[in-house]
């Protein structure tokens, strides 16, 4: 397990980290859905997958998935409403049938 989630923030370390993240409205764009930094700020550690769609508006896209005994482990992304920048968010189910549930996030450029 250790070795398939260090490979999936591996990808985390490729696009970087530490960017701000800020509404669209302030950057005056108006393309497909994006994660504003509020929306960010109200996503937390052990909520649902589906629970952080609902606040993103958006599915985002799946970047890495890896299946053990222990469990699942999924790497998605979300495009920022900062151009150019984007948040990927680390998913852990540990039983079976458990929903997956944020175990980390980064925003990124």
């Amino acid at each position: 397990m250790k070795k398939s989630l260090a490979a999936m923030f591996a990808c985390a370390v490729l696009f970087g980290s530490g960017a701000a993240v800020v509404p669209a409205s302030a950057q005056g764009h108006h393309h497909h859905r994006c994660v504003s930094r509020s929306e960010y700020r109200h996503a937390h550690k052990g909520m649902t997958r589906h629970h952080v769609r609902h606040i993103f508006d958006t599915a985002g896209k799946r970047k890495a998935i890896s299946h053990s005994g222990a469990g699942t482990s999924e790497v998605r992304r979300y495009v920022a409403c900062r151009r150019g920048h984007a948040v990927l968010i680390s998913f852990t189910a540990y039983f079976g049938n458990a929903p997956l549930r944020l175990n980390n996030k980064v925003r990124s450029r």
